[in-house]
């Protein structure tokens, strides 16, 4: 096996891992979205109390 062939093999891995993880963050992002906007809502009233 060439270098450039492993350099492939290797970039086609990455991009098939990437390509996997950006499907699990948009099936759970609606949720992450969600805990997202209850800590800035609590960050917010912790700043008003102040």
């Amino acid at each position: 096996m060439t270098p450039m062939e492993m350099r492939t093999d290797h970039v086609n891995r990455s991009v098939q891992r990437a390509h996997r993880m950006t499907n699990r963050v948009r099936r759970w992002g609606w949720e992450f979205a969600e805990h997202r906007e209850a800590n800035v809502d609590r960050r917010a009233k912790r700043v008003d109390r102040e």
